[in-house]
């Protein structure tokens, strides 16, 4: 499977030196730093004067903090600040992300951590497929795991709000020298478009990330691969957009205080907000 992978690899990119690539993968792997998983609880609450949202994220070390040192700097913490400052809200977030998590792991042994009675989140995030394009995994698996990581979000908290961030572009991670940052990013442009697919069909939302979205100073952490606490917030800062141009939260008329889901149609982006694609369906007006 992997030298088919690779074969898929070398007749997407035939230009590109394969087996130097190959070399240099071995070699980062080697030399790049190694940045520990972000420390603090994983749970918390972004204060807002409106009824409680519940947000959970299952991700990867992007979701961990690795690239952060205090877990409230982190991706889940800050998308609920974000969000809690477009609507209102009262946001109460927890997290189940674990550095080096694929989807197949994510399923296993994450999902499982969003088992409780007592709290049903209100929304799901997906932060995960960087690991998947760096283990090679092939566009089929990758489908297959993450249809079933899905499915089964979808059979434990039935019809929640689904936001998936989709896989970065390789080709803006200055860890990466070429030919292997070509190589990588045109995988993980194959990958994510399963992604999307895969998710459009649990009715969820898909959101790109562009390159333009982690270009800039200070995006990247001391280790080129993973976001600073400046790349975080502008990555929460996409993901808030994308949620609040998608659902409102508001209260249910004849159950005050119990925040429901509702779909808005025909959101256009604010001035200079930057345009991501999504690929949730724009015909469907159910809440998923």
């Amino acid at each position: 499977m992997r030298a088919r992978t690779l074969g898929l690899l070398a007749g997407t990119t035939a230009a590109v030196g394969l087996g130097a690539a190959v070399s240099q993968g071995r070699r980062i792997r080697r030399e790049v730093p190694r940045l520990p998983e972000a420390a603090g609880p994983r749970r918390g609450r972004a204060p807002g004067a409106g009824p409680p949202l519940r947000m959970a994220l299952l991700g990867d070390s992007t979701g961990a903090g690795v690239g952060v040192a205090d877990i409230r700097d982190s991706l889940a913490p800050r998308l609920a600040e974000s969000i809690a400052a477009r609507t209102g809200r009262d946001v109460h977030w927890r997290l189940a992300a674990r550095l080096g998590a694929t989807a197949r792991l994510a399923h296993a042994e994450l999902l499982p951590e969003l088992d409780d009675p007592g709290w049903r989140p209100d929304l799901v995030v997906l932060a995960l497929g960087v690991n998947d394009v760096t283990a090679l995994r092939s566009p089929a698996t990758w489908r297959r795991d993450i249809t079933a990581l899905v499915d089964d979000v979808r059979r434990r908290l039935g019809d929640v709000p689904l936001l998936a961030t989709g896989i970065p572009p390789f080709s803006r991670f200055p860890a990466l020298p070429q030919p292997l940052r070509t190589l990588l990013a045109a995988y993980a442009g194959l990958l994510d478009r399963g992604y999307a697919a895969a998710i459009r069909s649990a009715e969820g939302h898909h959101i790109r990330v562009t390159p333009a979205v982690i270009t800039g100073a200070g995006f990247f952490a001391a280790d080129g691969f993973h976001p600073s606490v400046v790349g975080v917030h502008r990555w929460a800062e996409l993901l808030a957009d994308a949620a609040a141009a998608r659902w409102a939260w508001n209260p249910a008329p004849d159950e005050p205080g119990e925040p429901v889901a509702t779909q808005k149609a025909n959101v256009q982006p604010k001035a200079g907000q930057p345009i991501t694609e999504s690929t949730a369906s724009p015909t469907n007006n159910a809440i998923r």
